[in-house]
């Protein structure tokens, strides 16, 4: 039996070809005519397929019909496998483009800084130039994780922000900026780097895996005195690391430092009241040793 209509909506284009090619086989009125019976579909002005792309055959229909198209934002995003597959294609082309597509192709119209980036033979943006970009139209969690995981070496928090100064005047730039300069950039765990960004949304920017003495912390205070430990299941099971981590609290303790200490799984199941618990003693502290005078 053939394959129907709705069977072939229902798998995706099969293929995607552009008016010229087709017309090496067929007449342009055969290609009409197929499109009036549902046998192929016009994706986009002079691109043709034999049911509606989805995915990344949208993104290399875009291509075939527009050379000078950049898939940007998050569609980039996604290309780089930075995210989800998000609802929209978009795309930035130049200035001076003037042109009209579908409800799923979203376009920008601007000059993009060079040399291009490729993924899966598709022009694309940069991996940084993707993140400042889709920092405005993602979930604060997806940007903040994304800007994070990226940032962690000085060059690449770098050129996040070169990014955004290029950006600046831009729809969504402050927000991204923002977004850039509070990464939480050298937390060792995702327990760790999700407690710094609730930290520094609530005003709190605690410094990330600073040495005190001969000991590495997790988030440290100074202002307050003190310390936030993160235990995850995996390192601090091990015996030795276990014995190194109470030999350094107590060497902590002794030294001034209060020592506030929570297990990964509790950071995942109730952030609020880590968080919370963490703000209070910071704040707390900070008013006290203000009013000793104590450092």
């Amino acid at each position: 039996m053939g394959e129907n209509g709705e069977d072939r909506r229902a798998r995706g284009a099969t293929w995607i070809r552009t008016m010229a090619q087709l017309n090496e086989h067929e007449s342009r009125s055969t290609v009409a005519r197929r499109c009036r019976s549902g046998r192929y579909v016009q994706v986009l002005r002079g691109v043709y397929a034999d049911a509606e792309p989805r995915g990344i055959d949208r993104c290399r229909a875009v291509s075939l019909w527009r050379a000078d198209a950049t898939f940007s934002h998050t569609t980039a995003a996604w290309l780089w496998g930075l995210i989800d597959e998000p609802e929209l294609v978009h795309v930035t082309v130049p200035p001076s483009t003037q042109l009209r597509g579908p409800g799923w192709l979203a376009v920008t119209r601007r000059e993009l800084p060079g040399p291009g980036s490729w993924a899966f033979d598709l022009p694309v943006v940069g991996i940084a130039r993707a993140i400042v970009e889709s920092v405005p139209l993602v979930d604060a969690q997806t940007a903040e994780r994304i800007v994070d995981e990226y940032a962690r070496s000085d060059e690449r928090y770098e050129e996040l922000l070169e990014c955004c100064r290029r950006d600046a005047g831009c729809r969504g730039a402050p927000l991204a900026r923002r977004v850039v300069e509070r990464a939480a950039r050298r937390t060792a765990s995702e327990a760790e780097r999700v407690v710094a960004r609730a930290l520094g949304r609530a005003g709190y920017h605690l410094e990330v895996n600073k040495a005190i003495g001969r000991f590495w912390c997790d988030l440290v205070d100074e202002w307050s005195g003190v310390v936030v430990e993160i235990d995850g299941r995996g390192p601090h099971s091990e015996r030795s690391v276990f014995r190194n981590d109470r030999r350094r609290q107590n060497r902590l303790v002794l030294d001034g430092w209060l020592v506030l200490r929570y297990a990964a799984d509790d950071v995942f199941d109730d952030l609020d009241e880590v968080v919370r618990e963490i703000v209070r003693t910071v704040a707390v502290r900070r008013r006290n040793r203000r009013r000793t005078g104590a450092r």
